[in-house]
């Protein structure tokens, strides 16, 4: 049986239950759009979904709203830093460069006693993160991914702090700073994502599409979702509802954190071309 194990006949009048699969809700970048957050925790209650938070909280604005939820919505997630968590946290313990994006995020988390009380404890939660998860599967992370994400145990934020090591995996999980394929249809597709065998990829950072989440599939059947809608920074956070059926397999919605009301939708998925500009699929698909 798919769960792996035999389950014996019920009795008449016996309630058998298996067990069903989680459902998860992946949501893109938010730089500081705390009413996008509530939204997205809203929607996980709602459909019983772990919520699977990309990376990239703060900067482009002011984070104290955003923050203040953090601090009581992370551990409960099953969520992973990006660069700019990176970034905050290595600004604030050890004194690293601050960029320009971050100002307005990091006056607004020191105008108050309160602010700085609470950019305290986001700092205590945010090194805990780990730089990508896995669950079945499925594999996501902020920026790339790569099949050794599978198999190896992803480095909490603190730890990366308190040791100073950046190896390839962190620098592929946070930045996704590999060669692109060009395409025609649609922004060009980071390289790894050729490459990856997991049934299903999730990672923010790179907006490949404002309007819509982007699904792509290589040749060994990987779906990529590219969840990056531009949240926080003139677009809206993307939001992938994964629904297991009674046999375990999972389909995708997608929707934008647009309006009072989300707007699900059965994403297209696009065929990946190589450089050579060949498709693996003979035409887009509709996941169901």
């Amino acid at each position: 049986y798919h769960w792996g194990f035999f389950v014996a006949a019920a009795k008449p009048g016996e309630n058998c239950h298996l067990p069903r699969p989680d459902k998860y809700l992946f949501v893109g970048d938010l730089h500081c759009d705390a009413k996008a957050l509530a939204q997205a925790a809203e929607l996980a209650l709602i459909h019983k979904a772990k919520l699977c938070l990309l990376g990239d909280y703060t900067s482009y604005g002011d984070a104290l709203d955003i923050v203040l939820a953090l601090t009581d919505i992370l551990p409960e997630t099953y969520s992973v830093f990006g660069n700019h968590e990176y970034y905050l946290a290595r600004h604030a313990l050890l004194g690293g460069r601050k960029f320009s994006c971050m100002d307005k995020t990091w006056d607004s988390l020191n105008a108050t006693s309160q602010a700085r009380h609470a950019l305290l404890r986001y700092l205590d939660i945010l090194q805990d993160l780990p730089a990508w998860r896995c669950e079945g599967d499925m594999v996501w992370a902020h920026g790339g991914i790569d099949d050794v994400m599978m198999e190896e145990e992803a480095p909490p934020l603190g730890r990366i702090l308190k040791s100073g090591h950046r190896d390839r995996l962190f620098n592929l999980a946070m930045h996704s700073k590999t060669q692109n394929i060009k395409s025609s249809q649609s922004a060009p597709t980071p390289e790894w994502a050729l490459k990856i065998t997991a049934t299903n990829a999730f990672v923010g950072h790179y907006i490949r599409h404002r309007d819509h989440v982007s699904l792509v599939q290589n040749q060994h059947g990987c779906v990529t979702h590219f969840v990056d809608c531009g949240g926080g920074k003139g677009g809206h956070a993307g939001l992938v509802l994964m629904q297991p059926d009674l046999s375990g397999n999972y389909s995708s919605r997608t929707a934008r954190t647009e309006g009072l009301h989300i707007s699900w939708s059965k994403p297209i998925i696009e065929p990946l071309q190589t450089k050579t500009g060949s498709n693996f699929m003979p035409k887009p698909q509709i996941m169901w």
